[in-house]
């Protein structure tokens, strides 16, 4: 299937993207690599592709191995220049709360580059692991909490409409929709700051 206009799905978006994606597919049959035998499970391990973003400042390093997480390292500069202009305001003594990081390439720039306080929040089980890879690949050490930020308090679905990495259009406590449902907690940023003891943002990316 192909759908130049598909947001948030893996459908592949060109033909050139189709037939790249049936080569794999006849070339993971081929060698079996879905069976989960020995040789399989240590090629599966072995293939760790890690995307470099050059910045002015130096290399940010981020998790590949599909394409959306690509497509995130290939657009950092150019999907949202505002975005990144604006985080390069950011002095090393202010704080930066990032809600829904998604696989946090902003927070660890900001991390990294701007070496202020970060505080990350991402509650899709997917992006957080992706998060506190990139984290650990680019060497450096922020807050990331796997929970929603939201304007109440509780255990509630986060809907997510796209079961894939480095997918968007998770919505918290939302229900009853197509798609698959995390149960997650999540709490307000006042919550956060005064019975959590949290930092208060001086620079807050929603």
């Amino acid at each position: 299937m192909i759908d130049p206009h598909a947001v948030g799905s893996d459908i592949a978006r060109s033909r050139a993207q189709y037939l790249r994606r049936k080569v794999a597919r006849s070339v993971v049959s081929l060698l079996g690599l879905n069976r989960c035998g020995p040789l399989a499970t240590e090629i599966v391990q072995a293939i760790d592709p890690v995307l470099r973003i050059e910045t002015e400042y130096g290399c940010l390093l981020c998790r590949g191995g599909h394409g959306r997480l690509v497509w995130r390292a290939r657009t950092f500069h150019s999907e949202e220049p505002e975005t990144i202009r604006w985080l390069d305001g950011i002095g090393q003594s202010d704080c930066y709360w990032d809600i829904g990081a998604n696989v946090g390439l902003y927070a660890t720039y900001v991390a990294k580059f701007r070496k202020c306080r970060v505080l990350a929040f991402e509650p899709e089980s997917q992006n957080y692991a992706l998060l506190i890879e990139n984290m650990v690949l680019n060497k450096v050490q922020f807050d990331a909490l796997p929970i929603a930020v939201s304007d109440h308090c509780g255990i509630a679905p986060l809907l997510v409409p796209y079961l894939t990495k480095g997918g968007a259009y998770n919505t918290f406590g939302n229900s009853g929709r197509a798609g698959h449902e995390q149960r997650v907690f999540g709490t307000t940023i006042d919550d956060l700051v005064a019975n959590y003891w949290l930092p208060s943002p001086t620079h807050i990316k929603i």
